[in-house]
């Protein structure tokens, strides 16, 4: 994440044609440490599932990481499953594979 100076932001770039403004010093991965605290989940029962760049601190953060069939190859090393494409229900295989549900 590239810091924007004086702005309290910072700009990450997952892909060639967006950009993203996050305040300086969150992520994904803070966001989730958030909501796992809140509701007392342990991590190592945590799911992230994920398949941009702008998805990798979530990734490495999660008790279990699932990314989707298409996927940016940088949080390949960091899956504990690949699922299938979005548009191919790849959060419901994963859910069902994984017995989420």
């Amino acid at each position: 994440i590239l810091k924007i100076p004086g702005s309290g932001y910072g700009v990450h770039r997952p892909g060639t044609r967006a950009y993203e403004c996050v305040p300086a010093g969150y992520d994904k991965a803070t966001a989730m440490e958030f909501i796992l605290k809140y509701f007392r989940i342990p991590r190592e029962e945590s799911y992230a599932f994920g398949d941009s760049a702008n998805d990798l601190a979530m990734i490495q953060y999660a008790g279990h990481s699932v990314i989707m069939g298409q996927h940016d190859r940088i949080l390949e090393p960091y899956a504990s499953f690949i699922t299938k494409n979005v548009e191919d229900d790849g959060i419901a295989f994963a859910f069902e594979k994984l017995k989420i549900v």
